[in-house]
C-alpha cells in the first residue's frame, strides 16, 4: 500500500519507500540469493587474496635469501629453462578444471575424464621435454640447461597425477580449503630450495624447489580431498569442445609472456634476463597477488548467473570496482619505490633492475586497469574472445619486442611491454561493453575514485624520490621504504574515503571492500 502524501516514517521504520522495495516475492528472493552470492564471491576473493599474500611473503622472503646465496646467473639459467618448460607445458594446458566449474551438472564421469586426459597429456609433455634436453643447450646456448630440463620434466609427468577432487572447492567457493592445500605445498617447496641452497650453493636448489613443490602439491591432493580418479574418456567431446579456446589462449598467452626472456637471453645476456625476470615479477604484483585471485574466486559466481546479464553486469562491475581500486595504487606505488623495493628485497648487486622494474611497473598500472574479463568471457561461454584478446597481444608484443631491444636495450623492451599493454586494454573494454551492455558512464563510476586517488597519492611519492643515478644503501633503503608505504597507504585511503563521501556514499566498490572484508574477519565488526 503507498503511504498517503506528507507521512512521515514513525521511528524505527525504514525510510525506503515501497516504490523503492521488490513488489514481487520473486525479485525479493532474487535479490536475497544476488546478495548471498556476492557475500559468498568477497568471501573467497579473501581468502585467496590471502593466499596469493601469503604465497608471495614465502616467495619474497626466499628471494631475498636465495639472491645472498646464490649468483644473478643462476636465476637467469633456471629463468630459461623454465620458458622452454611453460611453452612446452602449455601445449596441454586445457584447463580442464575451468569446464568443469563451468559446468553445474558436472559427474564422475565427467570428473573421470578431466583426470584421464590431464594425466595422458603430462605424460606426453614429460617425454617431450625429456627429448628436447638434449638439443636445447644448442638453442639456448648454456650446456646446463639440459640436465634441468631432465629434472624439470619429472614434474611435469608428477603434475598430472595430481587429484582433481580439489576443483570442488573452488566451485563450491569453498576457498579457505583451497588456501589451506595450495598454502602447505609452498611452504614444503621453499624450505626444499632453502636448505639446498645451502647445501649446494648454486642453481640446483631452485629445481629441488619446482621438484619439491609438484611432489607436496600431488600427495596433498590426495589428502585434502577423498576423491578418487579413475581412468576414463567417456566424457571427452564436451570436455575438449569448450578447452580447445583455452588451450589456444594459454599457449598464446605463455609465448607472449615467455618471448621477452628469449629475445633478451638470445639477443642481450642471461645476467640482463636475471634483472628482467626479478623485476617482472615485482612489478606484477598487483596483478599476480591481488587481481588475479580476485579473478580466480569470481569466475564461480559469474558462471551461477551468466545466463542473466544484467546480474552478471553488475557482479562484473563491482568486481572491478574492486579490481581497480586495490591494484592500481599497489602497481603505482611499485613504480614510485622502484630503489628502496629493489634495495631492500634484493640488495646492491640487483642495481640495475631498478630502471627496469620502474617501467614494468607502469604496465602493472595499466594490467590493472584491466577488467578481469576472462572469467566474464568463460561464464558467457565465449572463451575464444580472450583467445583473439591475447593473440593480439602477441602480434604487437614480438615485433615491438625486437625493435625495442635493438633501440633500447632491456628498457626497450619494457616499453614495447606497456605499448602493447595499452592497446590490449582498449580492445578489451570496448569488447565487454558490448557483451554486457554497459556504457561509458557506468565505467567512469567504477574508474574515477581510484584513479583520482592513486594521481593524488603519486604527489608525496614524487617528492620523496631520489635522482634517477642515486642508489640508496640497505638501511636507508629499509628507512625510504618504510616512510613511503606509510604515506602512500593514508595519503590514498584518505584521498578515497573524502571523494566516496562527497559523491555522497554511493553503492559499489567500496561498500563490495567491506563485504568482503567483513567475510574474511566478522571479528572486526565494521559497521
Amino acid at each position: 500500500m503507498r503511504r498517503p502524501a506528507g507521512d512521515h516514517p514513525s521511528p524505527g521504520e525504514s525510510e525506503v519507500t515501497l516504490d523503492d522495495r521488490p513488489r514481487d516475492p520473486a525479485d525479493v528472493r532474487e535479490a536475497g540469493a544476488e546478495l548471498r552470492l556476492g557475500r559468498q564471491m568477497a568471501v573467497g576473493a579473501a581468502w585467496t587474496i590471502l593466499l596469493r599474500i601469503a604465497d608471495r611473503g614465502i616467495g619474497i622472503v626466499s628471494v631475498a635469501f636465495l639472491a645472498r646465496v646464490l649468483q644473478p646467473g643462476d636465476f637467469g639459467l633456471v629463468a630459461l629453462a623454465v620458458s622452454v618448460v611453460a611453452v612446452i607445458e602449455v601445449l596441454g594446458e586445457l584447463n580442464v578444471e575451468a569446464a568443469l566449474i563451468r559446468d553445474p551438472a558436472a559427474g564422475r564421469a565427467e570428473y573421470d575424464t578431466a583426470w584421464t586426459v590431464r594425466l595422458l597429456i603430462a605424460l606426453a609433455l614429460g617425454l617431450v621435454l625429456l627429448l628436447s634436453a638434449g638439443t636445447a643447450p644448442q638453442l639456448l646456448g648454456d650446456p646446463r640447461v639440459a640436465g634441468i630440463l631432465r629434472w624439470l620434466s619429472l614434474g611435469t609427468v608428477l603434475g598430472g597425477l595430481e587429484n582433481i577432487g580439489p576443483v570442488e572447492f573452488q566451485k563450491q567457493l569453498d576457498f579457505r580449503r583451497d588456501f589451506l592445500f595450495r598454502f602447505r605445498a609452498r611452504v614444503g617447496a621453499t624450505m626444499v630450495a632453502v636448505a639446498t641452497a645451502l647445501l649446494w650453493l648454486d642453481y640446483r636448489a631452485l629445481v629441488a624447489g619446482a621438484l619439491a613443490g609438484s611432489a607436496l602439491r600431488v600427495g596433498l591432493s590426495y589428502w585434502v580431498h577423498r576423491y578418487r580418479p579413475r581412468l576414463c574418456l567417456t566424457g571427452w567431446r564436451p570436455l575438449i569442445g569448450f578447452s580447445k579456446w583455452l588451450l589456444l589462449q594459454n599457449l598464446v598467452f605463455e609465448l607472449n609472456g615467455r618471448a621477452a626472456h628469449f629475445v633478451i637471453a638470445r639477443m642481450i645476456s642471461v645476467d640482463v634476463l636475471a634483472h628482467f625476470t626479478v623485476s617482472t615479477e615485482l612489478a606484477n604484483l598487483a596483478t599476480t597477488e591481488l587481481q588475479a585471485p580476485i579473478r580466480r574466486a569470481v569466475f564461480p559466481g559469474y558462471a551461477q548467473v551468466a545466463s542473466d546479464r544484467q546480474r552478471l553486469s553488475r557482479l562484473f562491475l563491482d568486481t572491478l570496482g574492486v579490481l581497480v581500486l586495490v591494484g592500481l595504487p599497489a602497481a603505482a606505488g611499485i613504480a614510485l619505490m622502484a630503489p628502496d623495493l629493489i634495495m631492500v628485497l634484493l640488495g646492491p648487486r640487483w642495481a640495475p633492475a631498478i630502471p627496469l622494474l620502474r617501467i614494468l611497473a607502469l604496465a602493472g598500472v595499466i594490467r590493472a586497469l584491466r577488467t578481469g574479463s576472462h572469467p566474464v568471457y568463460l561464464s558467457v561461454n565465449r572463451p575464444e574472445i580472450t583467445a583473439a584478446l591475447v593473440t593480439l597481444s602477441l602480434v604487437l608484443t614480438v615485433p615491438g619486442l625486437v625493435v625495442g631491444t635493438r633501440l633500447g636495450g632491456a628498457p626497450g623492451v619494457a616499453w614495447a611491454l606497456v605499448a602493447s599493454s595499452v592497446v590490449v586494454l582498449l580492445v578489451d573494454y570496448v569488447l565487454l561493453s558490448r557483451i554486457l551492455r554497459l556504457d561509458f558512464r557506468a565505467l567512469a563510476r567504477v574508474l574515477w575514485r581510484p584513479i583520482v586517488a592513486s594521481a593524488v597519492m603519486a604527489i608525496p611519492l614524487r617528492a620523496m624520490a631520489l635522482p634517477p643515478a642515486a642508489v640508496p644503501d640497505a638501511g636507508t633503503a629499509m628507512v625510504r621504504l618504510t616512510i613511503e608505504a606509510i604515506t602512500a597507504a593514508l595519503t590514498y585511503v584518505g584521498t578515497l574515503v573524502l571523494l566516496w563521501l562527497a559523491s555522497g556514499r554511493p553503492t559499489g566498490t567500496e561498500r563490495s571492500l567491506v563485504t568482503m572484508v567483513r567475510g574474511a574477519a566478522p571479528w572486526l565488526k565494521i559497521p
